[in-house]
């Protein structure tokens, strides 16, 4: 019995050697699979890509082709991407030969991918916890979520230094409310860095049945109470009917415009007690998780501070692709869409894309056709994708990009000083570093700890320099004054 996609187990009943003749390019390969594992429940034939790499061959998967090459570099087989990160390849099945004229037998096999580790989903999901990955993929709320799950889920730095907060000492109240009904909304700024479109602030809007989040960016604080107008507006034209807001104390949201518009509109303002901002916990704790998320992503790839407006959007948007507890069985995205989120496309924010040169910005054709940028987040799903470009310092829509997969450098130890002959408190002089040891590690040595030996011996080797340099400036003044004849 062995474990197969998805965790399942399988029972094996057979192993042996398959031999397969493949047609590419005009010409015949014969291929021979050893320690094949007969599983008769399997519904494919599955060639693993993992143990078609380790052999020391390769392949190469482009724009859903995928080419498998031998060590020679040469391409053997093509295969179509299908459903499921599946590709579809044709061989046929080479039988012993008992009859001059047998023909071989074609049949369909397909190459599966390495799924990605939990690690890779958790960086991709901006560092979202991994019991809320591990619900997303058992109640399958998404599509695309495809993932390893032999693979570990090691701790990570990057969310324990941005997310540390207070345990709560408060439970979540449930609401039953319908869709668009009420609306929490929380302001966040003013931020010290302007954003790279130079905004300061963000207003946040969370659905109180859906669990929606919807984010606003702001260049003003004053500006919070047309974006509240707008939020609602938009409510209305696709058939929600927005009943009541829930608001601290703030002034912008607790002034005569955005009151009088309320009132016309029928829509109730449910305010906060005074100094009690607990009481709009909703929209606190969303705004919280949102800074904390992007916090997290900006600190595992270093992107500039300035991009924080895309960090908190692209994590609004995971975030809504997540499993949520009040929800259970279902992500905030179906029920405001009414269709089930596929991730595939997703990738850790700031990754290295490279974007296809075009118009202008298009080279002179013996250089590079495509430039190295930041990816920070997706426009229309997955059709196009938002760059970052440092050279310009603009973010920007591309629809030819692509991701690649580089090898990981391993990290520069770190550099450990060391201090010889310093004597600390509570260690003996046998404790401290020797004049030898000293020289071998690369130290100079102080004054007052060399030996009488070793003071000699530079004594004489300045000599021989001064000895040196004097017959140099000799030589120099007799080549400089022209001799008398």
């Amino acid at each position: 019995m062995v474990t197969s996609v998805g965790g399942t187990k399988v029972v094996v009943e057979g192993r042996g050697t398959v031999d397969l003749i493949s047609k590419c390019e005009g010409r015949t390969h014969a291929l021979q699979l050893q320690h094949v594992l007969h599983i008769p429940t399997n519904k494919n034939n599955l060639i693993s890509l993992g143990k078609w790499d380790s052999a020391g061959r390769s392949y190469q998967s482009n724009q859903g082709i995928l080419k498998l090459i031998t060590k020679r570099g040469i391409t053997i087989a093509v295969a179509k991407r299908v459903e499921n990160n599946l590709y579809k390849i044709q061989v046929g099945v080479r039988e012993i030969a008992t009859k001059p004229h047998t023909q071989d037998k074609y049949e369909m096999f397909m190459t599966i991918k390495p799924f990605p580790s939990w690690e890779t989903w958790h960086k991709r999901f901006g560092h979202v916890s991994y019991s809320r990955l591990q619900k997303l993929w058992e109640k399958n709320l998404v599509y695309g979520f495809n993932v390893n799950t032999q693979m570990p889920k090691p701790d990570c730095v990057v969310c324990t230094e941005a997310k540390q907060n207070e345990e709560p000492h408060n439970k979540e109240i449930h609401r039953q409310t319908r869709p668009g009904e009420l609306t929490h909304i929380d302001m966040w700024g003013q931020y010290e860095i302007a954003s790279i479109n130079g905004h300061q602030y963000f207003i946040l809007f969370v659905d109180d049945a859906m669990r929606y989040i919807t984010v606003n960016f702001l260049k003003r604080k004053d500006d919070a109470a047309q974006a509240v107008k707008d939020y609602l507006t938009y409510l209305e034209t696709h058939r929600k009917s927005p009943c009541a807001i829930h608001t601290d104390q703030g002034k912008e949201f607790i002034n005569k415009t955005l009151k009088s518009w309320c009132h016309r509109q029928g829509i109730k303002n449910q305010m906060t007690a005074p100094y009690s901002p607990a009481q709009n916990g909703v929209a606190k704790r969303a705004n919280q998780t949102l800074v904390e998320l992007a916090c997290a992503m900006k600190r595992g790839q270093d992107i500039p501070e300035f991009l924080w407006e895309h960090v908190v959007a692209h994590v609004a948007y995971i975030w809504n692709c997540s499993y949520t507890r009040m929800l259970q069985n279902v992500t905030p995205y179906e029920l405001w869409f009414q269709r089930k989120p596929n991730i595939a496309h997703l990738r850790e924010f700031g990754e290295p894309v490279w974007v296809l040169l075009q118009g202008q910005a298009e080279q002179r054709k013996i250089l590079p056709k495509s430039k190295r940028c930041a990816y920070v987040g997706f426009e229309d799903g997955s059709q196009a994708v938002k760059y970052y470009n440092p050279e310009n310092r603009k973010v920007l829509t591309s629809q030819n990009y692509r991701f690649l997969t580089l090898p990981k450098e391993d990290p520069p130890p770190d550099i450990i000083k060391v201090t010889p002959n310093t004597q600390h408190k509570g260690e003996s002089r046998g404790d401290t570093l020797s004049m030898g040891d000293a020289l071998t590690m690369g130290v100079q040595p102080n004054e007052k700890d060399k030996s009488q030996g070793d003071k000699q011996r530079d004594g004489d080797s300045l000599k021989r320099k001064q000895t040196i340099e004097k017959e140099e400036e000799e030589e120099m003044i007799d080549h400089d004054i022209p001799r008398k004849t």
